[in-house]
């Protein structure tokens, strides 16, 4: 057994298989599907497989600077650069 741990789409038919879904071993590309990742023989588990992306110290949204507080995190708008 093999299941999703992105969402794949089978061209044959537009089945959708979702993380965590049983994928058909005659799925078109199968092999390289499994061999990036996109098919395991483990089973998805969406807690171990989350990837938590950290805010960045510095947004810069129309010209206006954005910086994060060391201290409590909060943001503080600043015009200087």
């Amino acid at each position: 057994m093999a299941y999703a741990h992105v969402l794949i789409e089978d061209p044959r038919d537009g089945t959708k298989y979702r993380p965590g879904d049983e994928v058909p071993a005659d799925l078109p590309g199968f092999d390289e599907l499994v061999e990036g990742g996109a098919i395991n023989k483990k089973k998805y588990d969406p807690e171990k497989d989350r990837v938590v992306v950290p805010a960045p110290d510095v947004i810069e949204i129309d010209g206006v600077v954005y910086e994060k507080k060391a201290s409590d995190n909060s943001e503080v708008q600043s015009d200087a650069r």
